[in-house]
């Protein structure tokens, strides 16, 4: 009774952990896509919400991954064989994903926000690392989505391929950064990143 106890506690986390990172990073990214559609500046107090969401979304990571390691641990103490199901294996390179693009983050994209008081989101930022930020959004939601449909559904044990959640993921990526720099285009032209970009391919005479 105790071991299902646990093991119950342990999935009602993991889920918590979706819900919390999930949210939080949706919550993000909804946030500056607000400030970039409408041209708003960073402020003390949007910097000081940017690293509290993610602060957040990085306690949900690390829940999610500590939560399905122990998950995989007392399954196989149980005599599943967890690294077999290819639903399970998915999710882990999702997570994997995450943890990369959480690196990024951490060392790119949130010290040019925290170093931008008084501008906005892409002002002074090339096209290709404006692109890269935007890279960067697609991924993490694509990831989080991936998951929350993964961790339900059970009927996808033992019958998810992993190279089909790979594609699955590499679709869903593509179409939001599409999406992405549809939707941010012409405040990435006011801003003037593709400016400076353009500029920097004429030809010097």
């Amino acid at each position: 009774m105790l071991e299902i106890q646990a093991f119950t506690a342990l999935k009602f986390a993991h889920l918590m952990a979706i819900v919390i990172g999930m949210g939080c990073a949706i919550a993000l990214d909804v946030y500056l896509a607000k400030l970039v559609i409408r041209r708003r500046r960073l402020t003390a107090t949007v910097i000081d919400l940017v690293n509290l969401f993610s602060l957040m979304v990085v306690v949900g990571l690390v829940l999610l991954f500590a939560t399905g390691i122990a998950l995989m641990v007392m399954r196989e103490m149980g005599g599943a064989h967890m690294l077999e199901n290819q639903k399970f294996v998915g999710k882990l390179w999702l997570v994997s994903v995450m943890l990369c693009n959480a690196v990024y983050v951490h060392f790119s994209v949130l010290p040019h926000v925290r170093a931008g008081a008084g501008k906005r989101l892409f002002e002074g930022l090339s096209l290709k690392r404006s692109l890269a930020f935007m890279l960067s959004g697609s991924i993490s939601f694509s990831c989080w989505s991936m998951i929350l449909i993964l961790a339900p559904a059970r009927e996808l044990n033992g019958k998810a391929v992993l190279g089909d959640i790979v594609s699955l993921f590499a679709i869903v990526v593509t179409v939001a950064f599409v999406a992405l720099v549809a939707l941010f285009a012409p405040s990435l032209r006011q801003a003037g990143a593709v400016l400076e970009d353009e500029a920097k391919l004429e030809p010097q005479f």
